[in-house]
């Protein structure tokens, strides 16, 4: 069992799991800050989304 183990961890150096563990947290910080700005550009949008069709609606150009 423990040769199993032994060639197991053998295929795994330090190295890659380090990269993979490094790439995980970039991957994740992008994820976050993606998702702060659309939080903080929703309304902005929404609210010229919404001007854009009331003037579709109206007959009028934004």
């Amino acid at each position: 069992m423990k040769t199993v183990f032994k060639k197991m961890m053998g295929k795994f150096n330090r190295r890659s799991a380090q990269s993979l563990v490094e790439y995980t947290l970039v991957l994740a910080l992008v994820v976050v800050i993606c998702i702060v700005l659309l939080k903080a550009l929703g309304g902005g949008v929404q609210n010229q989304l919404s001007a854009a069709n009331s003037g579709l609606s109206a007959g009028t150009a934004p």
